[in-house]
C-alpha cells in the first residue's frame, strides 16, 4: 500500500485539490483513503455532501479506520511546516 503525502512549508500551494484528484484517480484501480491532517479541514469539507468514491478523514480517526479497513492506496493531507519524522505513526499504522 503506498502512502503519498502531500505537504508544503507554505499554505495555499493546491494540497488538497490535489490529494481529491489523485483520490478520484487511484479509487479507480482500488479502495483508497485521504487522510485530512491540515487544520483547514477543506479535504473534509469537500467530502461533507458524500458522494466521493473514496473516504476522508481527519488524522485521529485515521487509526481506527486503518485497522478496520484495507486501503490499497493512503493519501496523506499535510499541515503547514509538517516535518519527515512526523510520518512514522502513519508508517507505523500502515505495518499493523
Amino acid at each position: 500500500m503506498p502512502i503519498i503525502s502531500l505537504s508544503s512549508f507554505k499554505g495555499g500551494v493546491a494540497k488538497t485539490t490535489s490529494a481529491i484528484c489523485l483520490a478520484s484517480l487511484f479509487c479507480e484501480d482500488g479502495t483508497t483513503l485521504v487522510i485530512d491532517a491540515d487544520p483547514n479541514r477543506s479535504a473534509t469539507t469537500w467530502a461533507k455532501p458524500g458522494g466521493l468514491p473514496f473516504q476522508v478523514c481527519g488524522e485521529k480517526e485515521a487509526a481506527k479506520l486503518m485497522r478496520s479497513q484495507k486501503f490499497e492506496y493512503i493519501i496523506f493531507v499535510s499541515p503547514q511546516n509538517f516535518g519527515v519524522g512526523n510520518y512514522s505513526g502513519i508508517q507505523d499504522q500502515r505495518n499493523r
